[in-house]
């Protein structure tokens, strides 16, 4: 779906027209969003920035009044490292390599995903010569 958008944005024009069919394919694409990414689709101006579009202090600071939210050295956050697992499980997941076998003639090594919610592993490859070709 940003790709669809940053592809609108990047139309010649100076003022992007979004067309009919622009809009039928983002309204087809947000639909597969998960409901909280729909909710908090937030663009920060460090990113307009990045795609040449730029944000005056001024409508920053007026955005932030209208939600209520003090400039940020005034912010209280309570969101740390440790909350952001918690804020973040169901769509966190680690990866790891392990080996099994060190007394016997072949090591096998063991690639694995582990859905951080559910804590379901997902067995990827077992392998007694891992390369980068196999990894990927």
């Amino acid at each position: 779906m940003l790709r669809h958008e940053l592809a609108v944005l990047r139309r010649i024009e100076p003022r992007p027209r979004v067309s009919w069919a622009d809009r039928a394919v983002l309204a087809a694409l947000i639909r597969l969003l998960p409901t909280e990414l729909r909710r908090h689709r937030l663009v920060t101006p460090g990113e307009l920035r990045r795609l040449g579009h730029r944000v005056a202090a001024t409508t920053v600071r007026k955005i932030l009044r209208a939600h209520r939210n003090p400039p940020a050295p005034q912010r209280v956050s309570d969101y740390t490292w440790r909350t952001f697992p918690h804020a973040h499980a169901e769509t966190l997941l680690a990866c790891d390599f392990f080996s099994r076998g060190s007394c016997e003639p072949t090591r096998m090594y063991v690639f694995f995903v582990i859905d951080v919610r559910s804590r379901f592993v997902h067995l990827l490859g077992i392998t007694a010569h891992p390369s980068a070709a196999w990894t990927v």
